[in-house]
């Protein structure tokens, strides 16, 4: 499963694959914060990137549990900068 982070990119969802993506447009002078919990208010982040640079992250279903996960993302510029985070939910079976 692919999860969208950006509204100019294609998401691509594969049901054969027991795996979750995000997938980010990559872009110089800037990193992305990502967190994936199971708690709506991210107390207990099972995923918690800084400065991340890549243009997707992989994770293994296993590594995620069942239920609901909660997937936010947000922009860091290198001036200091920060986008408010994108936030979406979804279901690991």
């Amino acid at each position: 499963m692919r999860l969208k982070c950006e509204p100019r990119r294609r998401s691509v969802a594969s049901s054969t694959t027991p795996e979750h993506k995000a997938q980010i447009v990559t872009a110089t002078g800037l990193t992305y914060d990502l967190q994936i919990d199971d708690n709506v208010d991210f107390s207990s982040p099972i995923v918690d990137l800084s400065g991340w640079r890549r243009n997707y992250y992989e994770i293994e279903h296993s590594s995620l549990g069942s239920g609901t996960r909660y997937f936010r993302v947000r922009k860091h510029q290198d001036d200091g900068q920060l986008s408010i985070w994108a936030q979406t939910d979804f279901v690991v079976p």
